[in-house]
């Protein structure tokens, strides 16, 4: 599981990569799906970054950030 900055709450850990347009296969580890919603505002790798398009397939978020 990877660290978590202190004040900070993991809510999923990406997997992998989706397709050619730039978005991340991500294993939710949350009970609310909206986190990952357009507009959702996630950290990654230190820098807040806002979902621009989400979906789902198989259990896993799908995220675009802009």
């Amino acid at each position: 599981m990877p660290k978590v900055p202190r004040g900070h709450v993991l809510v999923g850990e990406v997997v992998g990569v989706f397709g050619i347009r730039g978005a991340l296969k991500v294993e939710p580890q949350t009970d609310f799906p909206e986190r990952f919603s357009p507009g959702a505002s996630l950290f990654l790798n230190g820098q807040m970054r806002k979902v621009s398009t989400s979906g789902w397939h198989h259990g896993q978020a799908r995220v675009k950030f802009e």
